[in-house]
């Protein structure tokens, strides 16, 4: 029985494996879902990618990007929810399946770390380990290495041993839906599979509509969470950034650490003193990392969507400095022929 369920559960599309058996998966887990499902599901070429998290996707137009460089991009960006560990599964996944990009780009939010919700005097931690969880136990098993074989087999004897004891009630309920053909909850107006299209047409990226998020009524009530607190870095994203960095070093690519801009007025409402030490200490210990600069950038609120992301107007005015980051790293960095896979 262990056997069929393992099977059963190995035979699951990835994405449905990820997705909580038997009703609709939310907007969240979909977006997670598209950059790995690129990364192993493709063989194009880029000349560069991005990871990060939801201010790396809706920040960065691969679109534009090209228009000011020539060169062929895709964003990758995933929420910070998943974790930084989903960014690394995501490098190694499209490693795996593409050749080498020139340039990765890390792309965050300089709160990314700790921008959890405070309720009742506790923190709520940003990261959904549940979530990151099944990530790493559904495509963990699709690169080479990533978790041990014995987790990948009781991960999909589970999964299959799951699916199978419901099929006799989705055949006498009559409700045999797929789930990627039903609304998505928070997005009713898009299913996986019509924003998977969506996704993958603009390249990963998904511009925020409006100028301005609807539920911040002005720029009076917008603000950081965790006012007056020095932001701070768990270890487990310096692991993150040091685990990619160590892969870029393998690969021979340089990488580029770029924090996307929040609203000026928001400056005074942290410290963001810990973010300038810890690229520091980053650029030392990994000599392959570049911290673009300057670290912070701070835009007028007309160019901002809510206090962590940008708008349409915001995305236009960040893209020429990147892509100028972007082509310095690679006036001193090889061409791609010169640099071998490190598995030759």
């Amino acid at each position: 029985m262990s056997a069929l369920a393992y099977c059963v559960g190995r035979n699951i599309p990835a994405e449905l494996r990820f997705f909580e058996p038997r009703r609709a998966p939310t907007v969240d887990e979909a977006v997670i879902t598209y950059p790995i499902e690129y990364s192993l599901g493709s063989h194009e070429q880029n000349d560069v990618i991005f990871l990060g998290d939801s201010t790396c996707r809706g920040g960065i137009d691969p679109a534009e990007f090209e228009r000011l460089t020539g060169l062929r991009a895709y964003n990758l960006g995933s929420q910070g929810r998943a974790g930084p560990i989903a960014f690394t599964l995501t490098a190694k996944a499209y490693l795996s399946t593409h050749p080498p990009p020139r340039v990765i780009v890390y792309c965050i939010s300089p709160v990314a770390f700790d921008f959890g919700d405070v309720r009742d005097d506790m923190r709520v931690e940003v990261i959904d380990y549940g979530m990151q969880n099944r990530l790493l136990a559904n495509y963990g098993p699709e690169v080479v290495g990533q978790i041990p074989r014995t987790d990948s087999i009781l991960y999909f004897i589970k999964r299959g041993a799951v699916s199978a004891s419901g099929v006799p009630a989705a055949w006498i309920s009559g409700n045999r839906e797929d789930v990627r053909d039903v609304p998505l909850v928070g997005l009713e107006d898009y299913t996986y599979r019509t924003l998977a299209k969506r996704t993958f047409d603009s390249k990963g990226f998904c511009r925020f509509p409006g100028a301005h998020n609807p539920k911040v009524h002005g720029k009076s009530d917008l603000g950081l969470n965790r006012q007056g607190e020095p932001v701070t870095i768990p270890d487990e994203w310096t692991r993150g950034v040091e685990q990619l960095a160590e892969i870029c070093r393998e690969w021979g690519i340089p990488l580029l650490l770029r924090f996307t801009p929040l609203p000026e007025h928001c400056a005074a409402t942290r410290d963001f003193s810990p973010v300038e030490r810890w690229c520091k200490d980053l650029e030392r210990a990994c000599p392959e990392l570049t911290v673009g600069q300057p670290t912070l950038l701070w835009y007028d609120w007309t160019l901002c969507w809510d206090a962590y992301h940008l708008n349409g107007a915001g995305v236009s005015k960040f893209m020429p400095l990147v892509a100028d980051e972007v082509q310095g790293l690679l006036a001193n960095s090889p061409r791609p022929e010169q640099r071998l896979s490190p598995h030759r």
